[in-house]
């Protein structure tokens, strides 16, 4: 409770966390260049930016890279900067090295390193992967030069969200935490800034240093332990209340195929069971067993609900798009009841 940092009770092993990034890892196994990466890219390299200055950074090693998309944007705002990186998963890694950057395939630690070179070891969503947190720290703090910088971004877990959700989500990072584990690597925290302004909600970044250790603050673990376990009680009972309020339709389509609707999926079987389809605006391709179509070619009908698989803070709006063309839309928020 103290401590702050939120784990799986058993955590998965060091080789059960590797197969999560193995051949068949594809969340990155494309060719950078799609709309919604290349901005979600942007918002990062301008974050980073503000972070640290990257006007006056040489050379940046980033563990985890994916497919190269960030080295990508951040290669056209300082074409001068020196970016290497390493990544596990194989397709990923490959596509990175297309792009022209020397990308290592491979789990992160001190012989995959280029040891006390870079004036920035970046992560981004990568250390609340990682089996031993603290290790990875260190093998970040090796990896950069004396002076160098260390910077992880990861969920903010002083605000437990949905990122509790996934299996290979080992930790979960308060302040209290971090600083701990700063501590443990020789590290000290320099800055640190969650990412609302950066239009990253639910994300903070944390810079780091060489030297003494900084203070922990308090955990607050009263008020994240009680905000953790009602947020998982909640997607506990929520294929109960969606099951429930689809109850009364005859056919039900789902609206959206991003991340929330792969949790829909996981955490709601039945009600997922009832989706005759899914539409996106655009759509096409597939979640699992169920097609994706483009939600023009959706015509209303009379008896068939659209369950809303999209992040509860956009349902509202969406929600009055769907009614004003005919439809019948289902809202939910995980703590509330649906309807």
């Amino acid at each position: 409770m103290q401590c702050g940092l939120g784990e799986h009770v058993t955590p998965p092993s060091p080789a059960e966390i590797a197969a999560f990034y193995d051949e068949s890892y594809s969340l990155y196994a494309h060719a950078p260049g799609g709309n919604f990466e290349a901005a979600r890219q942007e918002k990062y390299a301008r974050w980073l930016d503000g972070l640290v200055g990257l006007d006056r950074v040489r050379s940046l090693y980033e563990v985890g890279c994916g497919n190269g998309s960030l080295m990508a944007q951040l290669r056209a705002r300082y074409p001068g900067l020196d970016m290497s990186g390493v990544e596990p998963a194989p397709a990923a890694a490959a596509q990175a090295a297309a792009l022209g950057f020397a990308v290592k395939t491979g789990a992160f630690g001190a012989s995959q390193a280029p040891t006390g070179q870079a004036d920035l070891v970046l992560s981004v969503n990568v250390m609340e992967h990682q089996a031993d947190p603290a290790a990875f720290l260190r093998a970040c703090r090796e990896a950069a030069s004396p002076e160098g910088r260390v910077v992880a971004i990861c969920p903010d877990g002083g605000a437990p969200s949905t990122e509790l959700l996934f299996h290979d989500h080992i930790s979960s990072f308060t302040a209290a935490a971090m600083a701990r584990l700063a501590g443990a690597a020789a590290l000290r925290i320099v800055a640190s800034e969650t990412g609302e302004a950066a239009g990253l909600p639910g994300f903070r970044a944390w810079v780091f240093a060489r030297g003494e250790a900084s203070e922990a603050p308090d955990a607050d673990a009263e008020r994240i332990a009680r905000e953790r376990a009602e947020l998982l009680e909640a997607w506990r009972t929520l294929d109960d209340r969606l099951t429930d309020a689809l109850a009364p339709y005859r056919s039900v389509v789902g609206f959206g195929a991003g991340e929330m609707a792969t949790l829909i999926r996981a955490y709601a079987p039945r009600a997922w069971s009832r989706l005759d389809g899914i539409v996106m605006d655009g759509g096409e391709g597939r979640i699992g067993e169920l097609p994706i179509s483009d939600y023009r070619t959706l015509e209303p009908q009379p008896g068939r609900a659209v369950l809303l698989l999209t992040d509860p803070s956009v349902q509202p709006a969406l929600a009055d798009r769907l009614r004003a063309d005919g439809h019948a839309p289902v809202m939910w928020k995980a703590a509330d009841n649906v309807g």
